[in-house]
């Protein structure tokens, strides 16, 4: 959200600085405008990177998580597999549950994209802005399990220096279950 806040602002600010043909009272509406939203959004995706950080140490400092052979953590969503012990963890916002290879039922991957759209001004803008949440929402590596209260993770994968794209990470994730937990289900 932050992120949509800091776009509007730089829009704002360039509209104030390279619109030579507005009359000087419209730019400084277009500055007045602009910078609060600036900072608004600077501070609302500088809080969820910091919110992120503390969940990804939360999730690394699990003691199972420390001694696991694979494991990821992206959006809240951590997974991690300790090959030796036959066991997982699947961690989401609200909870954190580990299960033997035994309790595993299924596992895929998706990765939507699409819908998007190529011109039609703002609303277009902002159509696009909810296509790539829903998207992302819809996207991820899913585990079927033997539980009645959670039968289904869903594991976030994103972009980072290490990963350009989360399909070669989700691929690698199908291998990992196909070696690893096929062998024992």
């Amino acid at each position: 959200m932050g992120y949509i806040f800091l776009f509007f602002s730089v829009l704002s600010i360039g509209g104030a600085l390279f619109a030579p043909g507005e009359p000087m009272a419209q730019r400084i509406v277009w500055l007045i405008v602009g910078l609060p939203l600036g900072y608004v959004g600077y501070r609302l995706a500088t809080r969820k990177s910091s919110a992120a950080k503390k969940s990804k140490d939360a999730f690394n400092s699990i003691d199972f998580v420390k001694t696991a052979d694979y494991k990821n953590f992206f959006n809240d969503t951590g997974i991690a597999i300790n090959k030796n012990k036959k066991k997982i963890l699947l961690a989401s916002p609200k909870k954190v549950k580990m299960y033997d290879f035994s309790q595993i039922k299924r596992w895929h991957y998706k990765c939507n994209s699409g819908g998007m759209t190529t011109s039609g001004g703002l609303g277009g803008v902002f159509h696009n802005i909810g296509q790539i949440s829903m998207n992302l929402a819809t996207s991820g590596f899913f585990v079927e399990v033997k539980d009645i209260d959670f039968p289904e993770w869903q594991i976030y994968f994103g972009h980072n220096s290490r990963n350009p794209t989360p399909l070669d990470e989700m691929k690698k994730w199908m291998e990992i279950f196909d070696q690893f937990v096929n062998e024992n289900v």
